[in-house]
């Protein structure tokens, strides 16, 4: 399944309203499914704000698949190259309780997996998260 959104943050809560719902239905417990809104709406959230401006007429397109033991997200949008790739936040040297500079590590400590890919003119970004209860009701 697929949600597009305008690149705007005011249409950020709605995905992860509906991360949170799918994540959470049957496949990971609700704190987890909390955290992977955390994790999705943070990638979006940096796209937003970092890398589209919040350009008129640019959207944000997430992909979603779900299996049986995980959960996937691809999100594809067009912007400038992501120059460090995912490495940028780790590269700057934060405070603990900074108010920005910290998303790709909240990212990558809930996600399992998370890879940036250039396709063109799109930024791609990969997230996946596998549970250990896994579903056998999920084709």
């Amino acid at each position: 399944m697929s949600i597009t959104i305008p690149a705007s943050l005011k249409h950020v809560a709605l995905v992860g309203l509906s991360v949170r719902a799918i994540s959470g239905f049957e496949l990971f417990i609700q704190d987890d499914a909390v955290l992977i809104e955390l994790a999705v709406c943070e990638a979006l959230n940096n796209a937003i704000i970092h890398s589209l401006n919040e350009l008129e007429g640019e959207s944000i397109d997430l992909g979603i698949v779900v299996w049986p033991d995980r959960i996937a997200f691809t999100m594809r949008y067009r912007g400038p190259r992501i120059e460090d790739g995912l490495d940028g936040d780790q590269k700057r040297n934060r405070e603990p309780l900074a108010t920005s500079g910290r998303g790709m590590s909240i990212i990558q400590d809930v996600m399992d997996r998370v890879q940036y890919e250039r396709q063109g003119e799109y930024n791609v970004i990969s997230m996946e998260k596998t549970t250990a209860n896994a579903c056998p009701n999920i084709p």
